[in-house]
């Protein structure tokens, strides 16, 4: 028979589900052409429902021949060198399908559960953290009872290991520190999301995201007297919100306050997710510094030198001016650590603008400091036909001493230092 009839004759069993005839057809197509893909693919699915891994390797790598580049069966390869204890083969398989599409998060995966199987527990967890940035349900999708038993035993595998690495940096990192200071309640604070030990929120409207210390004074709001720099601060009022009245420009200094990776999901947030209904003039984010409104605002920036910044390697964490555009609505949502205080200094307020933190409704009043745990769920409002103008900024909370401070700057620039240095651990 011609391989056109032996092809026709194979497609024929398969439709009456004859596998058995199916396997003798492919066999024969063997015969005729060594590189027959269709036959070389059934052949090497049937080996591995047998569990002739061998045998299935043989075809699979003749497969793999003659497709160099197809994602399925490299990944498959590797699979089935994973199952033979062919390790490091396994490896070099799924880094070929890494190097071909680095945004499959499937794949980071499967090389992070291959380096757990070689007892690199670190590299691991770098690799699982990898594809985590990739697409964040990798972690989480053995939660989920339609998830394939092979992705729900990695996925759980890689939550749990990431929980093991990242709660142990946070331990090591706070153990190492002066001996002399009491350090109990940072060591006892958590990192939520990856946190290996077992822990609650104290309070069902406290639940911070990021870094959660249990042990901090309970307090949601917080006026001028409880913060020593803020009369200062308002003394300066006027000169900051001519400066800052004067100089905004949204269109150019601008930006969405919000990101698309923040994880704000959901209809109620469409509505200031990348779109300028929430705009932000940052003068420092995350850290980094913006030279340019900096300069912009000399007398604004001038002020704030004064103010105890909750700070990261010695510059402000986050530093903005909030415009919130009329009949504009910020949900209620939880902030990422009740480390710092988030500050509001109203600059401009029309009527019917708000902020609810906690249980407690916080007026707007231009000129007055007022500042909040933004770990407790809380909400904003604007609901004029004027924007509302607020420079926002994080102290420390009051409640910390200057060696907590100092160790959670610690654990943050481990954990920083730790996501900067990861790889997927291949050549």
């Amino acid at each position: 028979m011609t391989i056109s009839e032996l092809e026709k004759q194979a497609d024929f069993f398969m439709r009456q589900g004859n596998m058995t005839e199916v396997s003798k057809t492919c066999h024969a197509l063997l015969n005729q052409d060594e590189n027959h893909p269709s036959a070389l693919d059934f052949l090497c699915n049937e080996a591995m429902e047998k569990g002739k891994l061998p045998e299935a390797e043989k075809y699979l790598l003749k497969l793999v021949s003659l497709m160099p580049e197809n994602i399925s069966l490299l990944n498959k390869l590797g699979y089935l060198y994973e199952e033979q204890g062919k390790l490091e083969e396994a490896l070099k398989a799924y880094g070929q399908c890494w190097k071909l599409d680095k945004n499959n998060p499937t794949i980071y995966l499967y090389m992070g559960y291959l380096h757990l199987k070689m007892g690199q527990e670190d590299q691991a967890a770098q690799v699982f953290s990898l594809g985590d940035d990739i697409d964040g349900r990798i972690i989480k999708a053995y939660m989920n009872e339609a998830c394939s038993e092979k992705i729900s035993i990695r996925s759980k595998a890689a939550h749990e290991i990431l929980c093991k690495i990242l709660t142990n940096l946070h331990m090591d990192t706070i153990s190492g520190l002066d001996k002399s200071d009491d350090m109990k309640r940072i060591l006892d604070a958590v990192w939520p999301q990856v946190e290996d030990r077992s822990f609650s929120y104290k309070n069902k409207i406290q639940r911070p995201e990021l870094f959660y210390i249990p042990q901090l004074h309970d307090q949601v709001v917080f006026k001028q007297a409880d913060l020593p720099w803020a009369k200062g601060l308002e003394e300066k009022f006027d000169v900051i919100r001519d400066e800052i009245l004067t100089n905004l420009s949204i269109t150019d200094d601008g930006e969405p306050y919000l990101s698309e990776d923040i994880g704000a999901n959901g209809s109620d947030w469409d509505h200031i997710v990348k779109k300028m209904n929430w705009a932000a003039v940052h003068f420092y984010k995350r850290g980094v510094p913006n030279e340019e409104a900096i300069k912009k605002y000399p007398k604004t920036a001038g002020a704030l030198k004064e103010i105890p910044f909750a700070d990261i390697h010695g510059l402000p964490m986050e530093v903005f001016i909030s415009i919130l555009k009329p009949h504009t609505k910020i949900p209620p949502h939880f902030g990422v650590s009740n480390s710092p205080l988030t500050v509001h200094f109203p600059m401009l307020v029309p009527e019917n603008c708000g902020l609810k933190a906690g249980n407690e409704v916080c007026e707007h009043v231009e000129g007055k400091v007022f500042a909040f745990d933004d770990s407790y769920l809380h909400e904003a409002w604007n609901d004029s036909d004027e924007p509302r103008v607020v420079l926002i900024f994080e102290v420390w909370h009051p409640d910390l001493t200057e060696p907590e401070k100092q160790a959670v700057r610690a654990t943050f620039t481990a954990r920083e230092k730790w996501l900067e240095e990861r790889s997927m651990g291949i050549v």
